[in-house]
């Protein structure tokens, strides 16, 4: 303390935590998901990131919420559930499985 200050005390009360889990506190390491996916949706490598850049950008800061996320992951890669089952069911793929590594 300072000569000649006064001794004050000041209470605060914590009102927020807030944790941060989007690649700024946690590097998460890439698991190959978007490899597999781009043939299954018919699209080149590195197709999907490309047309989703903005959007995965937008939701790792927060200018985007996550159902704008699902709306133009729906528009930009023309995904619906019919469109799911369809491929299932045309490939041969389990609808309660996820595509696999060839």
């Amino acid at each position: 303390m300072c000569p000649g200050a006064a001794r004050m005390m000041i209470a605060m009360t914590i009102q927020a935590v807030v944790f941060d889990i989007g690649g700024v506190l946690e590097i998460n390491r890439d698991l190959g998901v978007t490899g597999m996916w781009e043939p299954w949706l018919g699209l080149g490598p590195g197709e999907l990131n490309e047309r989703m850049a903005d959007v995965w950008r937008g939701g790792s800061i927060g200018t985007i919420s996550e159902d704008g996320v699902r709306q133009a992951v729906r528009e930009r890669l023309a995904w619906t559930a019919g469109s799911w089952r369809s491929s299932c069911l045309t490939s041969g793929v389990s609808i309660s499985a996820p595509p696999t590594r060839s």
